[in-house]
C-alpha cells in the first residue's frame, strides 16, 4: 500500500502481474518462468537453460534494468541489476515484518528459457526502446566528404567494445545513408570495409568469430544491425559522425581535407598519411608494461588468436630493441619525421599504454594489467563422444 501511493509500487498483486504481462508484450521478451510472493510484492525470475557469465549478465541486467524505467515497470531496481541478491524460498517465513508473512509460489513454468533467446530479446528490446544513437529522419545533416570520413575512420580499430562499434560507429553511417539515398551503397561499402578490418588493412578478430552474447560472428551481426539502423523510427537525438571525427582526433588524426583538395587525406605509397600524428599511431601499435620492475615493449599486433591456440602470443622487447623497433616502424610510415625524436617521446609521453603487469584471468582484467585470457576457441557442438569416452574410462 505504502508503495503504491508512493508510485513505487502497485496497489494489488494482481496489478502487479498485469504490469509484468504488459512488460513482457511491449518489450517482445518471454514470460517470466517463476513468481513469487514475498509477503510484500512479486519476485519474478527468468530462468535460463545454461549459467551466464557474470560480466555478460551484467550488461545485460543494466539493459533490462533500463527497460524497466523507460517503460515505467514499477520495480525495485536496487535489484534488477544486482547479481549478489538472493531468492525468497517458497513455504519460508518474511520475517521483515509482525507477524512474519508467508513466502508463496503464484507461478512456476516447467519450461526454462534459451539463453540466447533472452539475451537476444533484451538487446533487441533495449536498442528498440532506450538506444540514444540510432538513426532519426527528422533532421537531415549535410551531404558528407566521404574520403575524409574514410580516413577518419581508418584509425579507429573496429575490435571495440559492441556498444561502441554499433551506436558509435555503424549507427551514424547508417543515418547518412537514410538520409542520402544516392550514399547508401558507398557507405554501406564503407562500413563493412571499416568493421572487417580492410580499410586499416589489418583484418579485424570479431569479424569471424561468433560473439558470446549472441554468437554471431562480426560479419553476420553488421547485416543485421546495419538493417536495423537504416529501418529505425528513432525520433530522439542519435550519434551522428562528429563522434566519428572527435575519436579519430584523440588518436591523433588530423582533418587536413579543404574544398579545394578532397583528396588530402587519401593514404599514398609515393609518401607520408599526413592525416596521422607519427607518435599516435605508434602508440596504437606498441605499448609497454612493467614486469618485476623492469619495463618491456610489446607489439599489440602479435597479440592476436591463431586457430587452436588459447592464449594470447605476449612477444616482449628490451628497451634497446624496443627503441630499433619504434624507429623502423616511425621510418616505414613517415620518412619525412625524425625516427630518434618520436622514439624519445613515446618512453616518457603519459598518453603510452603502460600496464602495471600480466594476467591470465577468466573473469576479466584488474585495472590496468593485461589480461592474456581469451577463452576457448573452439566452440562446442552436440555429437558423438566415444573417443573422449574411451580416453577418460581407459586411459585415465
Amino acid at each position: 500500500m505504502d508503495k503504491a501511493t508512493a508510485g513505487k509500487g502497485y496497489l494489488t498483486v494482481e496489478d502487479a502481474e498485469e504490469a509484468i504481462q504488459r512488460f513482457c508484450n511491449d518489450t517482445g521478451l518471454p514470460l517470466p518462468t517463476h513468481i513469487v510472493n514475498s509477503g510484500r510484492g512479486l519476485h519474478v525470475y527468468w530462468v535460463l537453460d545454461r549459467a551466464l557469465d557474470r560480466d555478460i549478465w551484467k550488461a545485460s541486467a543494466e539493459k533490462f534494468k533500463a527497460l524497466t524505467n523507460y517503460l515505467k515497470f514499477l520495480v525495485d531496481g536496487s535489484r534488477t541489476a544486482d547479481i549478489a541478491s538472493v531468492l525468497r524460498f517458497p513455504g519460508t517465513l518474511n520475517y521483515k515484518y509482525d507477524p512474519p508473512r508467508p513466502v508463496t509460489q503464484r507461478y512456476t513454468s516447467g519450461k526454462l528459457i534459451k539463453q540466447k533467446s533472452m539475451l537476444n530479446a533484451i538487446d533487441n528490446a533495449y536498442n528498440k526502446l532506450c538506444c540514444q544513437s540510432t538513426v532519426s529522419s527528422n533532421t537531415k545533416t549535410s551531404k558528407p566528404n566521404l574520403t575524409n570520413l574514410a580516413s577518419a575512420l581508418k584509425v579507429l580499430d573496429p575490435d571495440c567494445d559492441e556498444a561502441t562499434w554499433k551506436l558509435d560507429r555503424i549507427a551514424p553511417l547508417a543515418r547518412l545513408a537514410f538520409e542520402h539515398p544516392e550514399l547508401h551503397n558507398r557507405l554501406y561499402k564503407l562500413a563493412k570495409s571499416y568493421s572487417s578490418g580492410e580499410l586499416r588493412g589489418k583484418a579485424s578478430k570479431a569479424w569471424t568469430t561468433p560473439g558470446k552474447s549472441n554468437g554471431l560472428t562480426g560479419e553476420e551481426a553488421f547485416e543485421q544491425e546495419w538493417k536495423r539502423f537504416v529501418n529505425s523510427k528513432y525520433s530522439g537525438n542519435p550519434t551522428t559522425i562528429a563522434t566519428i571525427y572527435h575519436d579519430a582526433k584523440a588518436l591523433g588524426w588530423r582533418d587536413t581535407t579543404s574544398p579545394k583538395d578532397t583528396s588530402a587525406t587519401k593514404c599514398s605509397n609515393e609518401g607520408d598519411d599526413e592525416s596521422l600524428d607519427p607518435l599516435a599511431t605508434i602508440q596504437q601499435q606498441y605499448g609497454m608494461i612493467n614486469i618485476g620492475g623492469k619495463l618491456y615493449m610489446f607489439d599489440r599486433k602479435k597479440l592476436e588468436v591463431s586457430a587452436g591456440r588459447l592464449a594470447h602470443k605476449l612477444e616482449l622487447s628490451l628497451p634497446n630493441d624496443a627503441t630499433l623497433l619504434i624507429k623502423r616502424a616511425v621510418k616505414a610510415k613517415f620518412s619525412k619525421v625524425d625516427e630518434k625524436k618520436i622514439s624519445a617521446q613515446f618512453f616518457v609521453s603519459p598518453n603510452t599504454t603502460c600496464y602495471d603487469g600480466v594476467e591470465f584471468n577468466p573473469l576479466g582484467a584488474s585495472h590496468n594489467y593485461l589480461n592474456l585470457w581469451v577463452g576457448p576457441t573452439i566452440i562446442p557442438k552436440f555429437g558423438k563422444w566415444k573417443l573422449i569416452k574411451y580416453f577418460l574410462r581407459d586411459v585415465i
